[in-house]
């Protein structure tokens, strides 16, 4: 995870120091990446303060268990979150998804005639 944020924040200096910024792709991929990894570092950062504080809280096993189950998922959400972003902030991304879902739909298609 280190090596991406140290990877992610690279490319954000390279773009801001080497893009010009007056154009709307630069800024558009400047701000994707910065959703990306405020998203991606929060939902670590959330688990890990969490993980530190539950020992301190006094919780039963179960409660735990809970508790790590829902934040796993607040994780995960924020790991998977790169697509979303992208599609909302790149046309490039948003022209590649419809694309792949219209050959996803014509699949199912052909699986639905045929069945």
């Amino acid at each position: 995870m280190l090596i991406a944020i140290i990877l992610h924040i690279a490319v954000g200096i390279l773009v801001k120091i080497k893009g010009d910024l007056q154009d709307e792709k630069m800024r558009k991929l400047l701000r994707s990446l910065s959703l990306i990894v405020f998203v991606n570092i929060g939902g670590y950062f959330i688990v890990l303060t969490l993980a530190v504080l539950w020992p301190l809280l006094g919780l039963s096993e179960i409660d735990i268990w809970f508790i790590r189950t829902y934040f796993g998922i607040i994780l995960n959400i924020s790991a998977a979150s790169n697509g979303p972003i992208l599609f909302l902030n790149s046309s490039d991304f948003n022209n590649a998804y419809a694309k792949e879902f219209g050959r996803i739909k014509d699949t199912f298609k052909k699986i639905n005639s045929q069945s």
